[in-house]
């Protein structure tokens, strides 16, 4: 017995109107209405609904247990970061190329974490690079090394630099891990150590200037790496 789906088209436009139904939804309210209530308001079936559901369940928009309302889901980083990983495997981007974004990127989140970070912020910049000063396992030292650069973002109070960052650090963990356990952590920490300096100070032109050498170091350690591996 075959299952009967709903058009294509059909289904397509009720994720759209679904999903602005769940941007205009107050933040407090977590739950849509039953599938029966959304077909009426919609004027489709509730086989196109259920469609659109599982489509939004996929996107990590919605959660959908049986005899529950559908749940709105908050918002969350790990579904940007798993397409961007995803992105960058299947258009096989280069270190290259992902550091031609790192560099004015992460050279601006200092900047501006430099104007704004708070005392707090600071401080946990300040442990994430004891960490990857003490860490023993090259593991540990790639999570220090990102949440460093992570810590950043958040210091800018700007959650689009946060969103971004995150993402972008996910997908670097190979590179990183190849940096760092081939080279070392010291360029990275003592480039941590001068961001930091100018960021607790407040000198934005000097928290960008410092990152971006800091970036260059890592571009020059990654090409000395990938020397060596050829030879």
């Amino acid at each position: 017995m075959s299952t009967v789906r709903a058009p294509v088209g059909i289904v397509e436009e009720a994720v759209e109107r679904l999903k602005e139904r769940i941007l205009r939804t107050d933040s407090k309210e977590r739950s849509l209405p039953s599938q029966a209530i959304l077909a009426r308001d919609l004027g489709i079936s509730r086989t196109a609904v259920r469609e659109a559901m599982t489509t939004l369940q996929a996107q990590g928009l919605i959660e959908i247990q049986q005899g529950k309302l559908p749940q709105i889901l908050p918002v969350s980083n790990s579904l940007l970061s798993e397409q961007l990983k995803l992105f960058m495997a299947r258009q096989g981007a280069t270190f290259h190329e992902l550091m031609e974004v790192r560099l004015p990127l992460e050279t601006e989140v200092a900047r501006i974490a430099a104007q704004r970070a708070s005392s707090d912020q600071i401080d946990r910049l300040a442990s994430s690079i004891e960490r990857l000063k003490t860490s023993k396992k090259l593991s540990d030292q790639v999570d220090a090394d990102r949440e460093f650069h992570v810590g950043l973002a958040r210091a800018t109070h700007n959650p689009l630099f946060i969103s971004i960052l995150e993402s972008f650090h996910l997908g670097l963990q190979s590179s990183m891990k190849a940096t760092l356990g081939n080279v070392g952590i010291q360029h990275a920490v003592r480039g941590h150590r001068s961001i930091l300096d100018a960021v607790r100070n407040h000198q934005p032109d000097l928290a960008a200037d410092r990152m971006q050498r800091h970036l260059k170091q890592a571009i020059r350690d990654f090409q000395a790496h990938a020397r060596g591996t050829r030879k």
